[in-house]
């Protein structure tokens, strides 16, 4: 290769990695001006927050979140909101679910005492004498 050549390869080369990883992915979502709670280990509170995808691409300063905007990126000012992690239940009770599940009655959604009482009273009647009527989950009012 001629060393005009191999100067200019190696020079694009180089121009390419010295761009910032948002110049080649930009964000699909900028979050500006929020309390962005990291939760790490020094519970580190935020300013701006870029994702892309499902995933995050950074947390910063507005100014280093800036960076990471393209022309389709959707900007949401938050104004001084918080964000915090999604929070995930992820404890399940299998076992119980399935010895159980035919005795249970779900109340979710279930706006009314009278409501809940008369899904109680099914479940009772249609069960056999001296089985347990399990109610789990779902009440609130």
């Amino acid at each position: 290769m001629r060393p005009i050549v191999r100067a200019f390869v190696l020079a694009a080369v180089a121009l390419a990695w010295s761009k910032p990883a948002s110049a080649q992915t930009p964000a699909d979502i900028v979050l500006l001006n929020g309390k962005i709670v990291t939760v790490d280990d020094r519970f580190t509170v935020a300013e701006a927050l870029a994702i892309k995808g499902e995933r995050i691409l950074a947390v910063g300063s507005n100014a280093e979140i800036e960076t990471h905007k393209g022309p389709l990126t959707r900007v949401v000012d938050l104004n001084r909101r918080t964000v915090i992690p999604g929070l995930i239940d992820n404890h399940a009770h299998y076992m119980r679910a399935a010895e159980y599940w035919h005795r249970e009655v779900r109340l979710d959604g279930i706006t009314s005492h009278r409501e809940a009482l008369d899904l109680i009273k099914h479940k009772a009647a249609e069960s056999k004498p001296g089985e347990w009527v399990v109610v789990l989950g779902g009440w609130a009012e």
